[in-house]
């Protein structure tokens, strides 16, 4: 429905010529409602993305005259948390030793909202069951529930076969080179990097204590690698209006992590920290 009210179209044109190379992208788009803003960055894998953000300006100047923000950072009095179970469906993500990294992320996924929801936190997942959920939808879906912070579950993959081990991302805005921005005056725009610093301040928080658990549960059992906290971009994270991680439970490329991550003992143990790394960062702990 938004997108019949805010019309726009993007196309893309491979340049390849001996004097231009490159993708040129063009944007249409009614300016009289739309205002677009638009950075760079290197993704996880370190791919140049760039981001495209269009913005309502009637909505802006909504938020503008009530002093509302548009990052979501505060927490209610119950907790509300979202849980991106990665992959799904027709995207089985890595898939390694006959372990497919949407299986692992959906087991551990369904463990971490039940045990959350016997402490008393207001938990929705991206999807329930073996279905594929576009990432667009993800963050639609957890900014329209109101969460009140974000954590996205994968397994990981590397070329390298004796790659293993657990790391966490989380997004901060050191990571984009800033673009034009066509908003007039509608947005102060040192208000919105504010907000934004706040989000990625709590973003790594929320990322250290997820990742510290997560380790010290599984590490009790097992000799698990500490691959850190990282920053990074990825579409789940940008997306987010609230707190967000994304963590790497182990490699299914990796003989021997592939076959924990099949086991249900350790995707109940992995759970077990990802739980405790989010309660303590609630406060709950």
């Amino acid at each position: 429905d938004q997108a019949k009210e805010y019309p726009f179209d993007v196309q893309f044109v491979a340049k390849s010529s001996p004097t231009e190379k490159g993708l040129e992208i063009t944007l249409t788009y009614p300016t009289d409602t739309v205002g677009v803003k638009y950075d760079y960055f290197n993704s996880i894998g370190l791919q140049k993305g760039l981001t495209l953000q269009l913005v309502n300006k009637e909505l802006i100047q909504r938020i503008n005259h009530l002093g509302r923000q548009i990052i979501t950072t505060a927490s209610l009095d119950t907790p509300r948390v979202f849980i991106d179970c990665g992959h799904g469906g027709t995207d089985s993500g890595a898939v390694c030793h006959s372990v497919k990294e949407k299986d692992v992320s959906l087991e551990v996924g369904l463990t971490v909202a039940d045990t959350l929801r016997a402490n008393g936190i207001l938990v929705q997942l991206s999807r329930e069951r073996d279905e594929f959920v576009s990432l667009d939808m993800r963050t639609t879906l957890a900014n329209q529930s109101n969460a009140d912070l974000f954590v996205s579950i994968h397994a990981n993959s590397a070329l390298n076969s004796a790659a293993h081990g657990i790391e966490t991302y989380f997004f901060t805005t050191d990571l984009l080179d800033e673009g034009d921005c066509f908003l007039s005056t509608l947005w102060d725009r040192n208000k919105l990097k504010k907000e934004l610093a706040q989000k990625c301040a709590l973003s790594n928080r929320l990322a250290s204590c997820v990742h510290g658990a997560v380790l010290k549960t599984v590490q009790s059992e097992h000799s698990v690698v500490d691959r850190r906290v990282k920053p990074a971009v990825s579409q789940v994270l940008l997306g987010a209006q609230m707190p967000a991680v994304l963590v790497e439970v182990g490699f299914v490329t990796h003989a021997y992590e592939s076959q924990l991550l099949s086991q249900k003992t350790y995707q109940e143990r992995l759970a077990s920290g990802i739980t405790t790394g989010i309660m303590q960062y609630l406060g709950r702990a």
